[in-house]
Formats: structure tokens, sequence, C-alpha cells
């Protein structure tokens, strides 16, 4: 739903209020009208948009929606890169399964994410990764423990790059 004539401000709040909703709806009575990725992605959202408010409103001034946009863009470029980052791990874990019969319908499915996901792995190749060892890549929290430094000069954010090599 567009949220026309609003201010960012107000498009927070209204987001973490749908998010609140939709937790409260699915734990109140286990509704069906909610799957387990859409209350795990009002949980995401909910806590995102209270962060930045937190954040906003400890500033002198609030931010211009632009400014809150990028942070926004940002944000999930930083959930994103950390998912893609797993990448390689999930893809390993599906194609070995110990059972042959599950094996083929695994297999399947890995090389089904793969699929959806070389378009964007071929943007972010373009990209550089930061000093970061790929067991920690897999975890957002150590991506924001970053010293700045570590973080290429190039990059605007922590979207950097990921290499996927395949065997």
């Amino acid at each position: 739903m567009a949220r026309k004539g609003k201010t960012s401000k107000d498009i927070l709040q209204w987001l973490g209020d749908r998010a609140k909703i939709v937790q409260s709806k699915s734990n109140k009575d286990g509704s069906l009208d909610y799957t387990h990725e859409n209350v795990l992605a009002a949980n995401i959202m909910y806590r995102i948009g209270r962060t930045i408010l937190i954040h906003c409103n400890e500033q002198k001034e609030w931010p211009t929606d632009e400014e809150v946009f990028e942070w926004v863009s940002k944000i999930i470029a930083d959930i994103f890169l950390a998912c893609f980052t797993n990448l390689p791990r999930v893809i390993t874990i599906k194609c070995h399964h110990d059972a042959i019969e599950k094996r083929q319908g695994s297999i399947h499915t890995a090389a089904r994410i793969l699929g959806k996901s070389k378009v964007i792995l071929n943007i972010l190749k373009e990209r550089q990764l930061p000093n970061l060892d790929m067991d920690s890549m897999a975890y957002l929290d150590k991506w924001h423990a970053l010293p700045k430094s570590q973080i290429p000069e190039d990059s605007p954010s922590l979207n950097e790059s990921l290499e996927l090599t395949i065997m």
C-alpha cells in the first residue's frame, strides 16, 4: 500500500505498527493467514523500523526522506549480502543428503536456488569484500562489528561482493 503524502517517519511508524499486528495475530490464534516467512519478515520489518526510528529521533534534526531511504537501502543490502555469503554453504548442504531418494530433490532445489541467485551474484561479483572469514560472513552482527577501516573505499555500504565457486 503506497503511503503518498506521508513522511518517512509516518511510513516507518506505519510499517512497525503493521508488523506488530501480523505478529500478534499470528501468536494469538495461530492464524494460517500468516506463514512462518511472513511472520519472520514482519519481525524483521518491525526491528529495522524501530531501529531507524530510534536512531533518527536521537538526531538533532530528523533526516530528510532521501537520507532515511538511503539508510534503509543500506540495511537491506547488508541483510541480502549476509544471506548471499551464506549461499555456498546452503547449496553444499542441499547437495549432500545421505539418502539417495532425497538427494535428487535436494540437488534440484540447490540448482534452483543458484539459478535464481545468479543475476544478483553477477552484480555482487564486481564489488570487493571486507576482510572477514567466510564463516563469519553469514552473520549480520559480524558485518556491523567491522571497523570502518575494513570497509572498502569504493563501497557506499557493506553491500560488497562475493565470489561463488562450486566444484
